[in-house]
């Protein structure tokens, strides 16, 4: 295995491995705790619609850093309604953002590109998996349950 081989293996774990932290976090939640949040911040249903939505515009970035075309799903928005749905949204968006960077080469996986804040498929990639270590910190602050 090369070098861009390692890399790319590794940022794809990364994205796996901060979604399925999250995913495991929220999994004893119920529904209610959706609307919970600590006063003049997101709730915990604010906090997964944006790491979605994020992720969607992640996925379009790393289509348009590969030059292929690319249009949301219908239904990729408001995924917030219950606990099920939006863990469903999660888990569609962690998958569109794999599959997004399957099969890209070296050279594109490392270019830089996106117009006035460059990115590479791997600082995307990147950026993916901090994000959502981001946010789960903040939903276990909200909830006072512990992160992984």
């Amino acid at each position: 295995m090369n070098d861009f081989e390692r890399e790319l293996q590794a940022a794809r774990t990364s994205v796996e491995s901060a979604r399925s932290g999250l995913l495991s976090l929220i999994g004893g939640l119920s529904d209610d705790d959706l609307a919970r949040g600590r006063r003049g911040h997101w709730t915990v249903g604010g906090v997964l619609d944006h790491v979605v939505q994020s992720d969607w515009y992640y996925v379009r970035l790393i289509h348009q850093l590969r030059e292929l075309p690319f249009e949301a799903p219908a239904g990729a928005e408001n995924q917030v309604e219950s606990l099920a749905t939006v863990t469903d949204a999660l888990s569609t968006s962690r998958d569109a953002i794999l599959a997004a960077s399957d099969g890209v080469d070296e050279e594109t996986f490392y270019k830089l590109g996106g117009g006035h804040q460059q990115y590479s498929i791997l600082s995307v990639l990147e950026n993916v998996a901090m994000h959502d270590e981001e946010h789960s910190a903040q939903i276990a602050e909200i909830t006072g349950r512990p992160g992984d």
